[in-house]
């Protein structure tokens, strides 16, 4: 009886297994959508009688039917342009529109891509479009699909530069030149990516960047562009939409790990003999606490030196060249009027707050700033030109203004990017 009844339930289970359904093996073996090529149907037959050129056809299933949607671009007699999606009956055997999206006037296909950029399981239609005109070169990007109905789900329109304008200061070889660096990567045309990295493509949109301009020693300027504002537009409920607030990136929010620190002289206690001032303090983001030579020229020719991890691209240097612990402490104290920087590979250049535009390679230039926190304190901000990389940078003093008998020289902070 016990074998009988083993037996019995075996053969269920067995059967059951043979009757559940096999998805991944279904969705394998799954037919490709079917095409239907537009010149056997009526409609085909009614667009060739009625003079409608086809500039461009694709086939892809659209609404996720099985079928084949044909998208089309067309023209008409009068020169109208049109994105046309056709969508096949359930027998495959004749098209009906479905959708249409009229070109603005002057515009172009440029290209017709098909991708799934929300991750809806459709893909969508993106329309790039052009207008060349003399004056002006124009660019537009739509973007159409299904979701729960045809609609177009994103459009833009926006001018680009043209590439073939020459500057109007290269006429005069003799004019002042202006240098632009870009300090990291900044987005200069509109672009799909995944900008939060979640598998979904946004669509990011500059809106302007964010740039320091200073003086070059030819006469001309120095564009440094440290960062960038875009709109970004996100897919939610079969369109995207602009989120409230813009992106911001700044480069010179990202500074450069530091290994460690060395100074050719620190101030000591008188009694005690112990350093009250070391080297670490110019290093560790509190601008109340400063590196204090020990030398007997008030800071002159002593140095500091910070080392890095590595060998790595450095963009800019924040030096504050005084004390900030308070307002009477920036007044009264020395501040570095001029010094020297020195690089791993053995570059070197002088910098002198009187003249910043006198600056030599590899700085591109220098910008001297207000600092909030303490009244009437400064900083400064150099720029270095692309290329430069370095595993230390020293900084000796040269010059100093003196202040009122017994100061001291400080230097709060020497930040790198």
């Amino acid at each position: 009886m016990t074998h009988r009844l083993a037996v019995l339930v075996f053969s269920l289970a067995a059967l059951l297994q043979a009757l559940a359904p096999l998805p991944s093996l279904a969705a394998e073996n799954a037919a490709p959508a079917k095409k239907l090529p537009l010149g056997m149907t009526a409609l085909g037959k009614e667009m060739a009688h009625s003079k409608v050129e086809i500039k461009s056809q694709d086939y892809n299933d659209l609404d996720g039917d099985g079928r084949s949607e044909l998208v089309l671009i067309t023209r008409e007699k009068n020169g109208t342009k049109t994105l046309v999606v056709l969508h096949q009956n359930a027998e495959g055997t004749e098209y009906a529109r479905v959708y249409e999206f009229p070109f603005k006037e002057g515009y172009e296909l440029d290209r017709m891509e098909f991708d799934d950029m929300a991750k809806t399981g459709r893909q969508q239609i993106q329309l790039w479009l052009k207008n060349d005109s003399p004056d002006e070169q124009w660019r537009e990007l739509s973007i159409h699909g299904f979701s729960d109905s045809w609609k177009t789900m994103f459009e833009y329109v926006w001018a680009t530069p043209k590439k073939d304008e020459a500057p109007a200061q290269a006429a005069d070889k003799k004019a002042p030149k202006t240098r632009i660096i870009k300090f990291g990567e900044v987005f200069d045309d509109l672009r799909l990516v995944d900008e939060n990295l979640d598998g979904v493509k946004e669509i990011v949109i500059p809106v302007q960047n964010k740039t320091i301009e200073v003086k070059s020693k030819e006469g001309g300027k120095v564009i440094y562009i440290t960062g960038a504002r875009y709109n970004v537009w996100r897919y939610s409920e079969g369109a995207y939409h602009k989120d409230v607030r813009e992106k911001v990136t700044s480069f010179l929010s990202k500074t450069l790990p530091i290994k460690s620190v060395e100074a050719s002289s620190s101030a000591t206690d008188k009694k005690t003999k112990e350093v009250t001032n070391p080297p670490e303090y110019f290093s560790d983001s509190n601008v109340g606490s400063s590196w204090v030579p020990g030398g007997k020229k008030d800071g002159v020719d002593d140095w500091a030196k910070i080392w890095l991890a590595d060998r790595v691209p450095v963009h800019a240097m924040i030096v504050i060249p005084g004390c900030m612990e308070s307002e009477n402490s920036w007044a009264n104290n020395n501040r570095i009027k001029a010094f020297t920087l020195e690089f791993s590979a053995g570059e070197t250049t002088k910098i002198n707050r009187a003249d910043l535009e006198g600056v030599t390679a590899p700085v591109a230039g220098v910008k001297e700033m207000p600092r909030g926190e303490t009244k009437g304190a400064s900083q400064l901000l150099i720029l270095f030109d692309e290329g430069l990389t370095s595993r230390s940078v020293k900084l000796t003093v040269d010059e100093i203004e003196k202040g009122p008998k017994g100061a001291k020289t400080c230097v709060s902070e020497i930040t790198l990017f």
